[in-house]
């Protein structure tokens, strides 16, 4: 059997693809493979990418881990930023097929988030089936994962903003 695909194979492309829709690449922190940051968003968004293929409990995944930094605006909680990202159930997973035994991948978000100095910090999580994702299916996977979660956070936050003071609001035009 053929050797799996791994995110080196697909960086270079991911890269490419996701400088298209506004994201630039920056120093990864430890551990991470990549991390890019979303130019010109309000929260300051950006996501690392880690990869851990050799775990001895799940052998036939490739897990890879999506490391979230985002800020929240000014007066809102961490209560209030566990809410602008995407439900924690196996959404991934679910947007990209609803058939789960055809699935490439099995898609969770791991329980591990902190909320310090104004700043959410979150780890999706996606498994995907060693030899049964193309280099090609990954990187788009993680293309589209990686620009709906931010999109998702910014448009959440940019509502969260607009919306802060109902008194405001009701004295300027719209």
């Amino acid at each position: 059997m053929t050797d799996h695909s791994k995110i080196e194979d697909i960086l270079e492309d991911l890269t490419t693809d996701l400088d298209q829709r506004g994201f630039s690449k920056i120093e990864p922190k430890e551990d991470e493979v990549v991390r890019y940051k979303k130019l010109d968003n309000l929260v300051g968004f950006q996501i690392g990418i880690e990869q851990d293929d050799i775990s001895p409990e799940e052998p036939e995944y490739n897990s890879i881990y999506l490391l979230l930094n985002y800020s929240l605006p000014e007066g809102f909680s961490e209560h209030t930023g566990e809410k602008v990202i995407p439900p924690r159930t196996e959404l991934i997973g679910s947007l990209f097929n609803e058939d789960y035994t055809k699935q490439p991948i099995i898609g969770l978000c791991a329980n591990r988030d902190t909320f310090k100095d104004g700043e959410m910090n979150l780890i999706y999580f996606i498994a995907f089936k060693k030899y049964k994702t193309t280099a090609t299916k990954m990187r788009n996977i993680l293309r589209e994962t990686v620009d709906y979660i931010c999109n998702y956070v910014t448009m959440n936050s940019e509502v969260l903003t607009r919306t802060q003071s109902f008194d405001e609001i009701d004295n300027q035009e719209i």
